[in-house]
């Protein structure tokens, strides 16, 4: 008896027969995104309209083949020629970068996170906005506890979990609790994601954590929050087209 895996695998065979590179592409993208609108329907999420697939997989397959070429042609350049530090997570897990910035001076948080995959397609962001007076180490346990949050509520549970803070990345991996504000966020996401199939975190470099940063950032000038799947923000466009490569 075939399987729905040996039915798709079967599809796919002819489509990859019949079609050409730039259509088989496209087609890859659209299998992607309807398995991503089954999983939001399953996750309660609303029920998109197809065409919003179409449009989601020819920006998709656009960004991809924009980041692999760099140059076109003299004086042209589609992406930085800069090599990215951000490093795709392996096959089967997905890598979740959140950053916070703060304007200490009106009292907001920012607070930025990005899901991709194990291809560097995005599948969620997140830009918030507090208007609280927390210190750093607050601001991105914070930050990182909605990044969760977000994660649980879509479905992501295998996760590589990424930040610039190594303050919070450090308290993450002790056992010993933190008593004050930002380390009692620390166990509040420790619980949740005891419920987690499989996770792991790490200290980057700024530089490697730009898409989570800039999305903090642009978090500031917000007026209400946005929870984005499969979209994301044009302020992060250039970012994410070099780090797709």
């Amino acid at each position: 008896m075939a399987t729905q895996h040996d039915l798709f695998r079967d599809i796919w065979d002819q489509l990859s027969e019949k079609l050409p590179k730039a259509e088989l592409e496209v087609a890859g993208s659209i299998a992607r995104l309807i398995w991503n609108r089954r999983n939001e329907a399953v996750h309660g999420k609303k029920f998109r309209h197809p065409n919003s697939i179409l449009q989601k997989a020819y920006e998709d397959t656009r960004l991809f083949n924009a980041a692999k070429v760099f140059v076109k042609s003299p004086g042209v350049v589609t992406c930085p020629e800069d090599k990215p530090s951000w490093k795709k997570p392996p096959d089967g897990k997905y890598k979740v970068n959140w950053d916070a910035a703060l304007n200490e001076s009106l009292g907001v948080l920012g607070i930025g996170a990005i899901i991709r995959d194990s291809q560097g397609m995005v599948l969620g962001t997140i830009r918030a906005r507090r208007n609280i007076r927390v210190s750093p180490f607050t601001a991105e346990a914070y930050a990182m506890l909605m990044a969760i949050l977000f994660c649980k509520d879509t479905g992501v549970t295998n996760i590589v979990l990424e930040g610039d803070s190594l303050q919070v990345v450090k308290q993450m991996q002790k056992s010993v609790k933190d008593w004050s504000h930002g380390g009692l966020i620390i166990e509040d996401v420790k619980a949740i994601m005891k419920s987690f199939p499989g996770w792991s975190i790490g200290h980057i470099r700024r530089d490697a954590n730009m898409a989570a940063h800039l999305l903090a950032k642009d978090a500031l000038n917000s007026v209400e929050d946005s929870f984005s799947l499969e979209n994301f923000p044009s302020c992060i466009e250039h970012i994410i087209c070099k780090e797709l490569v």
